[in-house]
């Protein structure tokens, strides 16, 4: 059995690109572009397009963060497609692996407001990401 939220779509992984500049030692911004598809009654496809600003807090090997952001969300069910400005919360840690190579994991809370009325989906669009980073110098 696969697990499905209320609106009996399938909790599923999904897949993306992040870019990120160091503003300066504590501060980043970052923009992802991320895809996914989740399966149940109807298939939902969503996309998002991000952009965040996030605290490092940097201890030697082990850099927790924290952070918000604004997207834009696609959604596309059933023929009907749209498109909502949503804004999240986001926390992690990151490993350094070497100066160069980086291995983290995030929780981002994604909150579409224009959604709160809505019977269909929920308001609120949780993501877990595990992320390997390849780190460099211009």
């Amino acid at each position: 059995m696969n697990a499905q939220n209320q609106q009996g779509y399938e909790y599923a992984p999904i897949g993306g690109v992040t870019g990120s500049v160091g503003l300066d030692d504590v501060w980043s911004l970052r923009g992802q572009v991320v895809f996914g598809v989740h399966p149940g009654r109807e298939v939902l496809q969503v996309g998002l397009l991000s952009t965040e600003l996030v605290y490092n807090v940097d201890i030697v090997e082990w850099v927790p963060f924290f952070g918000a952001g604004v997207d834009a969300m696609g959604l596309w069910s059933s023929g009907a497609s749209h498109v909502e400005a949503a804004f999240h919360g986001v926390v992690g840690v990151d490993y350094l692996l070497s100066p160069e190579y980086v291995l983290g994991i995030d929780v981002r809370a994604i909150v579409i407001p224009e959604l709160g009325d809505s019977d269909s989906l929920d308001p609120v669009y949780v993501t877990a990401t595990l992320r390997f980073e390849w780190l460099f110098d211009w």
